[in-house]
């Protein structure tokens, strides 16, 4: 018997089962065959692993369930866009300026993490691929307020700029006054757009990743197995909580 996320995950990978296995099966691959959950929220233990192995397991794990937990944020912010952001008072501009700059935080923090992975792995510009969102994301925080644009009432935005240099895209050298009426973009488009072109370039970085993984699981002999059939979903980790400290159990977690 073999892990599976959707029965074996933690509470976020079980919930979000179905997503992955269609849209980043490569992390269930690996995560079931390297990782794995002891069914309390912590990764199966493997003794043959020891020193500097472990600790870069630890480290690996810690940052591929980040690099989900990202995604899953980005997918939340494109789903809750699929439709045009309507704009009618001023609280809802602010609104979704706020959510942008998130979802570019979420973009960049992906290649961050994605690179640290590439590090552990020993796998040379493993986040190289991710680089336009890296400079897209550094066109918006780091620089001016993108110009945004309402019709009748649809918001809409000049893209940023990334590595390439694109005269319809925005950049920080750029005046406001400078932008065309037809480099505006609806809202919702570029979400939709930008989190489907993230998933496809993710598609070939943990294709990378799995054959480096199975070379160290090869290596090391690894065969893990879950602690039961089926874990025990029925609780929820968020409900009935007490005032007072909690910590949450999640499969990156180093606790074992």
């Amino acid at each position: 018997m073999g892990f599976d996320i959707s029965t074996h995950g933690d509470y976020l990978e079980h919930s979000y089962a179905e997503f992955i296995k269609s849209r980043m099966p490569l992390y269930e691959d690996i995560w079931k065959i390297y990782i794995g959950n002891n069914g309390a929220g912590k990764m199966i233990e493997i003794p043959n692993i020891k020193g500097e192995d472990h600790i870069n397991r630890i480290k690996f794990s810690e940052l591929n369930y980040s690099c989900l937990e990202s995604i899953v944020a980005l997918k939340r912010i494109a789903d809750k866009n699929t439709e045009y952001v309507i704009i009618e008072k001023f609280d809802d501009y602010l609104n979704a300026q706020n959510e942008f700059i998130l979802f570019q935080v979420f973009l960049g923090r992906i290649r961050d993490l994605v690179e640290k992975m590439g590090v552990i792995l020993g796998i040379n510009a493993l986040s190289e691929p991710l680089y336009e969102y890296y400079q897209q994301r550094n066109t918006v925080i780091h620089g001016k307020k993108l110009p945004f644009i309402i019709i009748y009432g649809v918001l809409g935005l000049v893209e940023p700029q990334g590595k390439e240099e694109d005269n319809s895209k925005w950049s920080s050298d750029k005046n406001w006054q400078d932008v065309d009426t037809n480099d505006f973009k609806i809202l919702s488009e570029f979400y939709n757009d930008s989190f489907n072109e993230l998933l496809n370039i993710l598609m070939g970085v943990y294709n990378t990743m799995l054959v480096k993984v199975k070379e160290i699981v090869k290596m090391h002999t690894i065969i893990i197995e879950p602690k039961q059939s089926q874990y025990d979903y029925s609780v929820n980790p968020f409900e009935n909580l007490k005032l007072g400290s909690y910590i949450l159990n999640i499969s990156g977690s180093t606790s074992q």
